[in-house]
């Protein structure tokens, strides 16, 4: 297996992860670590988007990297009391 083939599968598997564990919202924590690996999935599917010379997928995933921090801030509480 190529070491792209294993990014994709790592991508993909997070990122199936984190959906399940956000739509579960069993917790504010859970939730919070659920954006959390969506980032890492978005990360890598970035990598895998720059090392196939795929510009919408890199973009897509740029974008999605923002709003899972945005989602990070939020869900777990910085600068709340």
């Amino acid at each position: 297996m190529s070491e792209l083939s294993v990014l994709r599968w790592i991508a993909a598997l997070t990122g199936i992860s984190a959906a399940i564990m956000v739509s579960l919202h069993l917790s504010q924590k859970f939730t919070a670590w659920g954006f959390v690996i969506f980032t890492l999935s978005s990360i890598t599917w970035t990598v895998a988007g720059w090392m196939e010379d795929e510009p919408s997928l890199m973009t897509q995933n740029i974008v999605l990297t923002i709003i899972n921090l945005v989602g990070i801030y939020r869900w777990f509480d910085f600068g709340r009391n």
